[in-house]
């Protein structure tokens, strides 16, 4: 329903209370409401109480400016059940982002079972198991015949591989699983914030921007409605909106 202003004597001897470009300053602020963060909630609770509840209350005596408020705001409350829902939607999507992230995360982490210095990896538990079952001594067979034996080469080359073969390469191994493990959780790290903004991009922001589209056009024809005197007409052309409502995202082009 669009509203009635009244007469002319009224309307002349009334101050525009707020534009309808300040109102959809507004209306981003309150937005802030139901939002993750406690800081912007607190922050959207604020612009309610100072500025929604105390402009009406400033303006009770001008009958004329109260009525335009009046419109102006049920507009608003609206447009902030709009963003709410968008919000709620948007929010879905970040839950399953932070799940696939988990799961690449916790997909990486097995990767530290197969370090053989790590005392719970795969490799502990196959060398414990290969122990018990006696293949440990079957495989020292053959070292214990050179060790017995009184080539001292033979017993050089055994001491070699016992003592420095063995811990080198077991050593070796387990940098390049850290390193494989390393690599991949920045790249899990690196990966997901760029997946958020562009999934912000195209789907919260243009959200965003057609509901703050909508409520400046009608909040532009209330400003219009009831001060014509001062409201410019190229205001509710459909390029003069997007302008208005583009400087109001500058954080959505990168």
């Amino acid at each position: 329903m669009q509203p009635q202003p009244e007469s002319d004597k009224i309307r002349e001897s009334s101050v525009l209370p707020i534009s309808a470009e300040s109102a959809l300053d507004l209306l981003l602020g309150l937005s802030a409401h139901d939002s993750r963060n406690e800081a912007q909630r607190s922050f959207g609770k604020h612009i309610y109480e100072q500025f929604l509840t105390k402009l009406l209350e400033y303006y009770q005596k001008d009958s004329y400016a109260f009525r335009y408020l009046t419109y102006l705001l049920a507009t608003t409350s609206a447009s902030v059940r709009g963003f709410s829902v968008a919000r709620q939607i948007y929010g879905g999507r970040i839950k399953a982002f932070e799940k696939a992230r988990d799961f690449e995360i916790e997909s990486a982490n097995h990767l530290l079972k197969y370090s053989p210095l790590s005392g719970d990896s795969v490799f502990m538990k196959l060398l414990s198991a290969l122990s018990g079952a006696g293949l440990v001594s079957a495989l020292a067979t053959p070292f214990q015949g050179l060790i017995s034996s009184s080539d001292p080469i033979s017993l050089i080359y055994v001491i070699s591989v016992v003592l420095i073969g063995i811990p080198l390469g077991l050593i070796l191994m387990d940098y390049i699983i850290h390193r494989i493990w390393k690599n991949r959780i920045t790249e899990i790290k690196n990966k997901y914030p760029e997946a958020y903004y562009e999934d912000w991009q195209a789907n919260a922001v243009e959200g965003y921007k057609k509901l703050s589209k909508t409520f400046l056009s009608s909040a532009l024809q209330i400003e219009r409605d009831f001060y014509p005197d001062t409201f410019r007409q190229n205001m509710l052309e459909g390029k003069e909106i997007e302008s208005i409502v583009n400087k109001h995202f500058p954080l959505a082009d990168k």
